[in-house]
């Protein structure tokens, strides 16, 4: 396998995982909601903190790779 093919592959899988993450919480909000009994604000509040910090991490994420590169980001 070519290492193109390799890193494409690399960066797919990674988008994948990271599309996994992104929707996880709805896929999981009702099991989640019973076991920890949450009622619906809570587990609102619980989705949107994650969803906060997830967003909050781009902006350092984008000024380490403008800094440093995707080479030396990425592995992070």
């Amino acid at each position: 396998m070519s290492r193109r093919v390799s890193v494409f592959l690399l960066f797919t899988a990674a988008y994948f995982i990271s599309y996994f993450y992104r929707s996880a919480n709805a896929v999981i909000a009702g099991d989640l909601a019973r076991e920890m009994a949450l009622n619906a604000g809570q587990l609102g509040l619980m989705t949107s903190l994650f969803y906060a910090a997830f967003a909050a991490m781009q902006i350092p994420l984008g000024i380490g790779l403008d800094r440093w590169g995707s080479r030396w980001v990425t592995p992070l």
